[in-house]
């Protein structure tokens, strides 16, 4: 795995509760000449005020049918990994698309009635649903509509999105732009909301997804923390006082 700035067996996902403070941080983007998806990798143990995290990846590959599967939320238990369960379970399917997942959601939701969490599936081979998002909230599963181009899943309101608009992120840009677009946003959502959002795992689809390795990742992560930087300057005062 390719997660920074730690790997470790997690033990929990965090709470899907409106009034918290967001934990997670997604962004899926549609390339010219592939697909992106971007994750923090910072997941909270128990209720808030919260001293405990964990860091491991929140992405699920489901290589017999070539998509992934990202998590935001909470489970009440603490071992349960629902983007797991479903690439597990579509793995043993002889197709994936929406239909069957919405089928596992429905059956998921009746037997696990306190988890709430939301699943974004990045499928690019599907002929329509590419990028889609489920979410169930004990029993009831909600179907949320098909997007274009891009999205963001879990801190969705943080300010950093500002970033995939100013690049114009709309199909127009390759793999490599979009990973450095969608790296850089959630970097600044860090910076932004640090107790929420840490660390990046990078996942690319040219004929096949394959995670980026740590040292690309180090050098994408060292580009945007030289923006960061640069942005950073812009807030100090002159010598003399002026901007």
């Amino acid at each position: 795995m390719a997660c920074l700035p730690a790997l470790r067996r997690g033990v929990a996902f965090p709470r899907f509760v409106e009034e918290e403070t967001p934990v997670t941080m997604q962004i899926a983007m549609q390339a010219t000449d592939g697909f992106v998806l971007v994750s923090d990798i910072k997941n909270r143990f128990g209720d808030v005020p919260v001293s405990s995290f964990v860091y491991h990846s929140k992405i699920r590959h489901v290589a017999k049918h070539g998509l992934l599967i990202s998590l935001m939320g909470y489970t009440a238990d603490p071992d349960a990994d629902p983007g797991g369960n479903l690439a597990s379970h579509l793995q043993s399917c002889t197709v994936a698309d929406r239909g069957t997942i919405l089928q596992w959601a429905r059956g998921y939701a009746e037997t696990r009635d306190t988890d709430k969490f939301s699943l974004l599936i990045v499928s690019p081979t599907a002929q329509y649903d590419r990028m889609w998002k489920i979410t169930i909230r004990g029993n009831e599963v909600e179907d949320r509509p098909s997007v274009l181009w891009h999205t963001v899943h879990g801190n969705e309101n943080n300010p950093a999105i500002f970033w995939l608009e100013y690049f114009r992120c709309r199909g127009k840009c390759s793999v490599e732009q979009a990973t450095n677009i969608a790296a850089l946003t959630i970097l600044m959502g860090e910076h932004i909301n640090p107790y929420g959002i840490e660390g990046l795992e990078i996942w690319q689809y040219r004929d096949s997804w394959a995670e980026v390795t740590p040292s690309a990742l180090e050098r994408i992560i060292a580009r945007c923390r030289t923006l960061q930087e640069q942005c950073d300057r812009l807030n100090l005062p002159s010598q003399n006082g002026s901007m």
